[in-house]
């Protein structure tokens, strides 16, 4: 299972259930008016990603594998205790443009050009 916390618009989402239609995901986003237009923008006809409103910290995350996110770099310290409390062992976090600080990362990918910190994705192992 997949877990995009802070889904904003749901792009990647839709775009990932795409290509990974038998991938249960979920995406969890604190404001109504972007979980609003996910919930437009996914496809009528097939099978979509999961949208919800809610509070990003009270968001379970003990049972996810994968869990994708996009916050504001003065979340990290919060999402590091949430981490290390919910996550199993073999959960795998990635986050676009900003990077847990003093963590060890496992990977780190760049989209396009690698002197722009907004195409850098981080992958990390807890």
């Amino acid at each position: 299972m997949l877990l995009d916390l802070g889904s904003c618009r749901g792009t990647f989402g839709i775009s990932l259930q795409k290509i990974m239609p038998d991938l249960s995901i979920v995406c969890v986003d604190n404001s109504f008016i972007r979980v609003a237009t996910s919930m437009f923008r996914k496809p009528l006809f097939a099978k979509g990603p999961k949208f919800l409103y809610g509070d990003l910290f009270k968001t379970s995350i003990s049972n996810v594998d994968i869990l994708n996110v996009y916050l504001p770099q003065e979340m990290t310290k919060t999402l590091i205790d949430k981490i290390r409390a919910e996550s199993r062992s073999t959960t795998i976090v990635v986050m676009y443009r900003i990077e847990l600080e003093d963590l060890p990362y496992k990977e780190r990918i760049y989209l396009g050009r690698p002197s722009e910190i907004r195409n850098r994705v981080t992958v990390y192992e807890f």
